[in-house]
């Protein structure tokens, strides 16, 4: 054998055994991770699967301390962008406590990547697809109606919901919510701007500013480029949580596999191609949903500018609804909950628990 085949067989046997050796670890950590985050309570539930949703299969991951307990849907944001691969005890326990927290990956999106095969990728259908969601929650956990959380995509998804379907929640959470599509991208926009021209990269500026001003022509590839570059401001994530440590955290993820994780990959990126249609700049709940029969909450961090916490306070004081309020977290960006968990979890539990009704 020679010497560059030797070399070869060397590298490549070095190279099979840290890829094995990192497999073994990652196996390793997943298995702690759920034996740490697992609910052994007698009244508890923990499951995870699809269910039929529309004709398509869509997952779902459920836990509680009491299956008796309050009903949360979590509408993840995006659109295509579940965080069900860090949920659990570190980042929701306190809710666990005292809710049955829903975590569910909508059509395209993460484990349900394949549903989004079927139909359009569009608001209409998502908000189909939820109210069928929520309907089996009700039904199966005996609820006549359940909370909404909405994350950024989500909280304009939550809207929707509590506005066409008040009969069904006790109250929505918009965190960090998207209101005004045009306002926000200009915005956000602006403040990558300035962030990259005050530190002299005119090569960041000159990448942002090729695509002219929102709206786009190009909105997929301009709003992708613009959140690249917000990615590495303050104004995406606080120091609480930065995304170098994220994506180690989804990695290590005891509810994801590695196909999930590509998956989650593709199923963001195939959900906002079809989001950024020439209905996209239209949206603005300012205009279109602000009366509501049940309460609603917004929550944000004071550093957002991937959805500006100032259209939030717009949205806020037009807001019309049996209760509001608005809670803004000093230090936290776009991804508050994972920035700042206890707070997070404090302020749900404060705002849901003088609406749950007596048990």
């Amino acid at each position: 054998m020679s010497r560059f085949r030797k070399a070869l067989t060397i590298a490549a046997g070095v190279t099979g055994g840290v890829v094995g050796l990192a497999a073994v670890s990652r196996l390793a950590h997943i298995a702690r991770e759920r034996a740490i985050d697992a609910i052994r309570d007698p009244e508890g539930i923990e499951w995870k699967g699809f269910i039929d949703v529309r004709g398509t299969r869509q997952w779902l991951l459920i836990r509680g301390r009491d299956r008796s307990n309050e009903v949360v849907l979590f509408l993840h944001g995006g659109p295509g962008s579940p965080i069900t691969g860090l949920a659990g005890t570190w980042y929701q326990g306190a809710l666990e406590e005292r809710y049955v927290v829903v975590h569910w990956e909508q059509r395209g999106a993460g484990k349900s990547y394949h549903a989004g095969r079927s139909g359009p990728l569009d608001l209409e259908t998502y908000v189909a697809d939820a109210l069928e969601v929520t309907d089996q929650l009700r039904s199966a956990f005996g609820k006549e109606k359940i909370y909404l959380v909405g994350h950024s995509h989500g909280g304009l998804l939550g809207a929707h919901l509590a506005a066409r379907y008040p009969e069904r929640y006790h109250a929505l959470l918009a965190v960090a919510p998207l209101v005004d599509a045009t306002r926000q991208e200009q915005l956000s926009a602006a403040y990558v701007r300035d962030f990259y021209a005050r530190r002299g990269d005119l090569h960041a500026v000159a990448r942002l500013e090729r695509f002219g001003d929102p709206p786009y022509a190009d909105p997929y590839r301009a709003v992708m480029s613009e959140r690249w570059l917000l990615a590495r401001t303050p104004g995406f994530t606080g120091p609480g949580w930065p995304l170098r440590g994220a994506t180690t955290e989804l990695l290590a993820s005891p509810h994801y596999g590695l196909w999930d994780l590509v998956n989650h990959y593709r199923g963001f990126h195939r959900s906002l191609r079809q989001h950024f249609t020439s209905d996209y700049w239209s949206l603005d709940l300012k205009r279109t949903h602000t009366e509501f029969a049940v309460p609603v909450f917004i929550l944000v961090g004071a550093n957002d500018q991937n959805t500006p916490t100032s259209l939030a306070r717009e949205y806020f004081e037009r807001l019309r609804a049996p209760r509001k309020e608005l809670v803004i977290i000093d230090g936290a960006g776009h991804m508050v909950f994972f920035e700042a968990p206890a707070r997070f979890n404090w302020e749900v539990i404060r705002l849901f628990s003088a609406l749950t009704p007596a048990r």
